[in-house]
């Protein structure tokens, strides 16, 4: 029976609605989004299309507005110039480590990329550049063990891609077995959208064992669940979820605010409420990353916030735990506090994490300009900056030195 169960999700995997599916069983569709079969090929080369079956049950495919059919459906505007491949200085991490696919990102965390392929292919994607590849995939775990082994500042370790749980039970049992190894490493985490694209992953009894006998109290694994939208979250779904927590993992979730998707109070009211009904921590909301092929999906920050804020007023303590953030090249970013005097809009940002630790926690008043979508809008002209101008020219700095990578 283990081994039938285990091979469902790969049976699944096989199944999955593919480019050169999309225009033939739902061309009337992909025309209402301006694509021709021409252009679809076009962007599956760029960055790859696949639908799980279980994922394309839950889209109104009635509907060229749907929520979940924008989060993985191709759209035309992906073919747009503007963006970063890298907008968040992965390169930098990388580089900092001399580790394909280890990134040291702040003095505490480090990211081992684990795998390059996901179920689905969210279209907003901030790793479009790699993910549906294994370019960046870490090969060489002993030098990636090495390398956190010796820096004995790292005490938790994010286990990405990719989709962590796209890694097999051999090599996920071999990479916690191994960090669990090092003693100054606590926490694991791992990244994932699998409950909501594939949920049938979590029905084999041997991926929750090793995950079981690596979680222990101090010693914790951490599932980070990717969950966008509240249509996400269906029987199966909070299923998966609730096979994680039965093995002693600890859950948190992250989503990310876009246009078309979660872009109201009301829908990340029932999103937040969604997610802590399911027993899991909200963690982060995050501005959508201006990366190349997805800016279509930005809101301005500013609009961002009064719908985060709005949305807060209508749920509990926990469900209104997470933080609104920007992974900004320099560090994550949050956006604490908006107000309106006159005609002047003031807003407080404040770095929750940063690259150099002399920034954590500082904070940054700036006279704020409505249509900024980005940090670099918002700190690149010096008279805007009222107070923290140290921590916002660094963050400049740091915007010039990615720009110079891409």
């Amino acid at each position: 029976m283990r081994g039938v169960r285990h091979e469902r999700w790969q049976r699944e995997l096989g199944q999955r609605i593919t480019a050169k599916q999309v225009f033939r069983r739902h061309g009337e569709l992909a025309a209402a989004k301006g694509l021709t079969d021409g252009l679809v090929g076009m962007i599956d080369a760029a960055y790859p299309i696949a639908i799980t079956r279980h994922y394309a049950k839950r889209i109104d495919w009635s509907n060229p507005d749907d929520p979940l059919l924008r989060i993985v459906f191709p759209d035309a505007e992906e073919l747009r110039a503007d963006g970063f491949g890298d907008q968040s200085g992965e390169w930098i991490s990388t580089r900092k480590t001399g580790v394909p696919g280890l990134q040291h990102k702040y003095g505490p965390t480090a990211l081992l990329m684990v795998a390059g392929t996901c179920a689905a292919y969210c279209r907003y994607c901030f790793r479009r550049r790699v993910v549906g590849t294994e370019n960046e995939t870490a090969l060489d775990l002993g030098a990636a063990f090495s390398y956190i082994a010796r820096h004995r500042e790292i005490n938790n370790v994010l286990l990405t891609g990719g989709d962590a749980f796209m890694a097999s039970n051999f090599r996920l049992a071999e990479i916690l077995g191994r960090l669990r190894q090092i003693g100054h490493v606590g926490v694991i985490r791992l990244g994932t959208k699998m409950p909501v694209y594939l949920p049938s992953r979590f029905s084999d009894p041997e991926l929750l064992r090793i995950l079981e006998s690596h979680s222990s109290a101090g010693k914790r694994v951490c599932v980070v669940s990717h969950i966008d939208h509240p249509g996400e979250l269906d029987s199966q779904a909070q299923e998966a979820h609730a096979k994680l927590m039965g093995a002693g993992v600890h859950l948190r979730s992250q989503s990310v605010l876009m246009r078309g998707v979660n872009d109201s109070p009301e829908t990340l009211v029932e999103l937040f409420r969604g997610i802590t009904d399911a027993g899991i921590a909200p963690h982060y909301l995050f501005q959508c990353r201006p990366v190349k092929g997805g800016t279509h999906f930005a809101l301005p920050l500013i609009e961002g916030y009064g719908i985060v804020e709005e949305a807060k007023r209508h749920l509990s303590g926990l469900a209104k735990s997470f933080r609104f953030i920007m992974s900004h090249v320099s560090g994550k970013m949050e956006m604490v506090s908006v107000e309106r005097r006159g005609r002047d809009t003031f807003a407080v940002f404040k770095y929750h994490q940063a690259r150099d630790p002399r920034f954590l926690g500082s904070s940054i008043l700036v006279t704020y300009r409505e249509k900024s979508f980005w940090l670099d809008g918002v700190f690149g002209q010096p008279h805007q900056i009222i107070a923290g101008g140290e921590a916002a020219q660094y963050a400049i700095t740091q915007a010039r030195l990615l720009a110079s990578g891409n």
